[in-house]
């Protein structure tokens, strides 16, 4: 038996931060992590400078500059429909972090966006 280890960079290389389709898989708060409400579907793509979001029950966007780790949003724009509890929770937790100055790390196809107290966790989308 043979056993060849690749280094996990090799294996699962990181995703890039524009031209993916981020979707939310959890919410956080202070130390805490919530999951996200059941049918509810909150996700980002940042292209050409603009990042397209699906805040959980509306969707928009708006500008966004890219560094090595940071994201800085501009205004966002989105319909005003309005919608089940669940997914209007999951907007007030995206719309609190996509604004101004966001941390970021990636890790193979898991982003991380660090707003201070608020966050996200994201997940590439297969």
């Amino acid at each position: 038996v043979t056993l060849t280890l690749v280094d996990k960079e090799v294996a699962t290389p990181d995703q890039p931060i524009e031209g993916t389709l981020w979707v939310v898989d959890g919410i956080v708060t202070g130390d805490a992590v919530s999951s996200v409400p059941a049918g509810v579907i909150a996700s980002i793509k940042i292209v050409d400078g603009n990042a397209e979001v699906r805040f959980g029950c509306n969707s928009g966007g708006g500008p966004v500059t890219v560094t090595a780790d940071t994201l800085t949003f501009g205004p966002m724009i989105s319909t005003k429909m309005a919608c089940e509890p669940g997914a209007m929770a999951m907007e007030a937790a995206v719309s609190t972090v996509l604004t101004g100055e966001v941390g970021y790390s990636i890790d193979a196809d898991v982003l991380t966006l660090d707003a201070g107290a608020n966050g996200l966790i994201l997940r590439a989308a297969p």
